[in-house]
């Protein structure tokens, strides 16, 4: 397990009896979590509908389509979250293992879309099975 965010401190705060105040320590920012070069935003709606619910389950305020859901901070739980989001948005079955094999905005909105046109035309789903998350 590899933290999601390291803040840099000149010295951890002490309480009287010299045990680490955690209540002392800072919040990482959330802004250390998003990319360092520029980001690239939403492009079709699809992308949109998935960036705003990875933004409001991470509660990140600005993240780019290519940025990595767990490296963001992304963890089990915000995932579950994400994927209820997510099927109310789109009216299907989303898995855990669909989010772990596209774990960007970007990604994830062209293997839904794909999805839903694939059922449009009343073609099968090749690379999924039914959901059992």
């Amino acid at each position: 397990m590899v933290p999601s965010a390291f803040v840099v401190l000149p010295e951890l705060p002490l309480t009287v009896n010299g045990k680490l105040d955690r209540k002392a320590l800072p919040a990482p920012d959330a802004t250390d979590f998003t990319a360092s070069g520029p980001l690239r935003g939403p492009r079709y709606p699809s992308e949109k509908v998935v960036h705003s619910a990875f933004a409001e389950v991470l509660g990140l305020p600005t993240l780019g389509i290519d940025e990595n859901f767990f490296e963001l901070g992304g963890h089990s739980l915000l995932a579950m979250s994400l994927l209820q989001h997510l099927r109310a948005a789109f009216a299907g079955d989303l898995c855990l293992a669909d989010l772990l094999a596209r774990p960007t905005v970007a990604a994830l909105a062209e293997f839904l879309v794909d999805r839903t046109v694939r059922a449009a035309l009343g073609e099968s789903a090749d690379e999924a099975a039914p959901c059992s998350d």
